[in-house]
Parts: structure tokens; sequence; C-alpha cells
């Protein structure tokens, strides 16, 4: 899910040098100019980075927001382009961050959260023998 930069010249998204399989997730967030080719920078992320949330660029185009679990539950973090140490955004606690997105001036923050669970069932065959 690449995201294009506010001023239309760069594209962002998680990436990884080696070829993605199963089991093979994205080790970083790549930014491509908008014409192509290789990335020319790749910001390394954690594993805790949820990938199928997505990534967003703040509005001013220096900096890539996504999603990354914690002992407390999701936030959105903040990774500046430059390099350097991200930042927490959000302080939400025990929920699942779905997906996320910023409104038009940056200034809110719109988002989808919940619970995720999941059961298994055992089905076994009752008629009698």
């Amino acid at each position: 899910m690449p995201v294009v930069s506010p001023d239309g010249k760069w594209v962002a998204g998680f990436y990884r040098e080696t070829k993605l399989s199963t089991g093979n997730y994205p080790t970083s967030i790549g930014v491509i100019g908008i014409e192509g080719g290789k990335p020319s920078f790749a910001l390394p992320t954690p594993f805790s980075v949820s990938n199928g949330a997505g990534l967003r660029w703040t509005r001013d185009g220096r900096e890539l927001t996504y999603v990354s679990s914690g002992k407390d539950g999701d936030n959105i973090w903040s990774q500046p382009l430059g390099g350097g140490t991200p930042h927490q955004v959000t302080r939400f606690h025990g929920e699942t961050l779905f997906r996320f997105d910023w409104s038009w001036n940056g200034q809110q923050l719109v988002f989808s959260r919940g619970a995720q669970t999941r059961d298994v069932v055992s089905v076994s065959d009752s008629r009698e023998k």
C-alpha cells in the first residue's frame, strides 16, 4: 500500500531488500522518487510495526507515520525522513488499530480500532458407531 508524498515527488511503502514471501516481512520503509527506480533511502522499522495498517505522510512531508504494537496496545508513531529516532504520536491503551489517516491539514486523526479475537473450534463426528 504505497503512499505519495504531499508534494507529489516521492512514494513510500513498506520495503525489504530481498524478495518477500510467506513468513518474510518488510524490514523498513522505502522511499522512491515518483519516476520509479530503487529506493533513495530506506528507514528501518521495528518488528512490531503493523504493515496492514499502512503508512501516512505528515502534512509537511518530513515524516512518515505508522502503527506499532507495544505492551499497552497499538499506537501511531512518526519517523523523520532525515533519520533519527521515531516518536510516539498517540497514547492509546489496549486495542488494535486497524487503519488510520490524517485530515487534509494534519490536525485531526481518524482511525478504526477494536479488539481482535480468534477462537479454535474442534469438530468431530458425533454419530454413534
